[in-house]
C-alpha cells in the first residue's frame, strides 16, 4: 500500500486516537474532512464535525502547526513530513 500513509489522529472530544489509511491523493482538508464526518457518526453523542476540519502537528519539530489545507498528502509524504503512524489531531 504505497500510495497510502497510516495517520493516528487524536480527537480531543474523546481523548482517543484514531487510526486512519489516508491515500496520497487527497488534500489535507479533503481527509480532514472526511475523518470528521466519519468520526461523528461514530461518536455521535461527544463529537460534532465542523464545516471545516483541519489537521495540526502533534508530535515532531512541527507539533502545533497546522497542515495546510490544500497541500497533497503525497507530497507531504514525499518531503517526510508525514510517515506511516505520524500522530495528527483533527481540528
Amino acid at each position: 500500500m504505497t500510495d497510502k500513509v497510516l495517520l493516528n489522529v487524536y480527537l480531543a472530544a474523546t481523548a482517543s486516537t484514531y487510526e486512519f489509511r489516508v491515500p496520497h491523493a487527497l488534500l489535507v482538508g479533503q481527509a480532514a474532512n472526511l475523518m470528521a464526518e466519519l468520526l461523528e457518526s461514530r461518536e455521535r453523542l461527544r463529537f460534532y464535525a465542523p464545516s471545516q476540519a483541519g489537521l495540526m502537528y502533534l508530535d515532531g519539530t512541527k507539533a502545533g502547526t497546522l497542515l495546510e489545507q490544500d497541500a497533497w498528502v503525497g507530497a507531504l509524504v514525499s518531503q517526510e513530513n508525514l510517515v506511516d503512524g505520524s500522530l495528527v489531531a483533527l481540528v
